[in-house]
């Protein structure tokens, strides 16, 4: 088996590099599947440049840097909300995984 080098740096074999090989979720969807695609990436890095704290710290009066970009609608259960700049909250990784187990937790209820 040849192993080369991917320019990414990663290790590309006959079957591409495991690096660039899109990432599947549990659910077996790329992220760009999943509505995650170029125009969600442009608008997440501008929101976060807008908003560079994270929201839900801020209410509670601390102040953390923000890393990520949560839908308040699930992109999946509204295409229309996907790029609507109010459905957004800028947060920290330890908030957004907070809320997304939240809203998971009641899902399965």
């Amino acid at each position: 088996m040849k192993l080369s080098l991917c320019r990414c740096g990663g290790t590309r074999t006959a079957s591409g590099c495991d690096r660039c090989k899109p990432h599947r979720s549990q659910s077996g969807k790329t992220t760009a599947e999943r509505g995650y695609d170029h125009k969600w990436r442009m608008l997440s890095e501008r929101y976060r440049a807008e908003n560079p704290l994270c929201e839900a710290c801020q209410n509670a009066d601390k102040v953390t840097p923000a890393t990520e970009v949560h839908h308040i609608i699930p992109a999946l259960e509204s295409e229309y909300h996907r790029l609507d700049r109010n459905n957004l909250m800028a947060l920290c990784r330890q908030c957004h995984l907070e809320i997304e187990g939240l809203k998971r937790a009641g899902s399965a209820r």
